[in-house]
């Protein structure tokens, strides 16, 4: 994990964010774009929104990609990562992106979106 923390993104909207590439050894959609987030480096139940600890940039290597095992838990398959849970619908959903080109955007809303 990055010594400054686990990655908390800040909901929006990021534009060509996201790239075809390699999590590791799995086909993933990888950072290539601007993200806003914080680091939380106290690794309790707490999301700390310090924003002296919130950063912008294309260099955290917080991508999207399916989980190592098959664990009920993601566990520290994540330390800021998109992770799906389930591989049959990490596959489906590459196979998806895999019928576009260019870069993707990614958004993140909250769930008082919603409400």
């Amino acid at each position: 994990m990055n010594p400054g923390g686990c990655f908390i993104m800040v909901p929006g909207q990021y534009v060509d964010a996201y790239d075809f590439g390699l999590h590791y050894t799995q086909d993933a959609l990888i950072q290539v774009g601007l993200l806003k987030g914080y680091r939380d480096d106290n690794c309790n139940d707490t999301f700390d929104l310090d924003p002296e600890k919130m950063f912008v940039g294309n260099y955290f290597r917080v991508d999207i990609h399916n989980k190592e095992n098959d664990s009920e838990t993601i566990d520290m398959g994540s330390a800021g990562c998109q992770v799906f849970k389930h591989t049959p619908d990490h596959k489906e959903f590459m196979k998806i992106c895999h019928q576009y080109k260019g870069k993707f955007t990614y958004t993140l809303l909250e769930e008082s979106d919603f409400i």
